[in-house]
């Protein structure tokens, strides 16, 4: 990637990069969309990651890190240090994806600060579990009344 200005999007997803690949990939400064989707990257990768991303990015737009098993805890590292806020702000990450990593309240409560403070990025995830009633039965009720 270094001295080549034109490649602007990599997807490395399924390829078994590891974490060598991810960082080389968040240290090419032309890449605007990086997909590392399913690389098994897990909290080590995103740990490792974490300081690349701190205060966003200056040219990556898009980042795709779903499905690489990260536990809440590196899940919320990595999204504290996105949230961080320099200036001047030369980050211009508006999307990262994370479904496919442990998501729960901690990393919640961080995507609720995360709104306020970067509404510019929006991140993509898995929903908490949480036990829905089943509203068919309620939607069959309503119907016959």
């Amino acid at each position: 990637c270094h001295g080549n200005e034109t490649l602007k999007v990599v997807d490395l997803s399924s390829t078994k990069c590891g974490v060598a690949g991810a960082i080389a990939m968040l240290k090419c400064s032309s890449l605007t969309s990086v997909r590392l989707f399913n690389n098994n990257l897990g909290s080590d990768g995103f740990e490792a990651l974490t300081p690349l991303l701190e205060g966003g990015h200056p040219s990556l737009e898009h980042l795709d890190l779903g499905g690489n098993r990260a536990k809440e805890s590196a899940v919320a590292s990595l999204l504290t240090a996105i949230m961080v806020r320099y200036e001047p702000d030369i980050s211009v990450l508006r999307t990262i994806e994370l479904g496919g990593n442990e998501v729960g309240d901690e990393v919640e409560r961080i995507l609720k600060q995360m709104e306020i403070i970067r509404p510019e990025i929006d991140v993509a995830r898995d929903r908490p579990s949480v036990e829905q009633p089943n509203d068919f039965q309620g939607m069959q009720n309503a119907l016959q009344e």
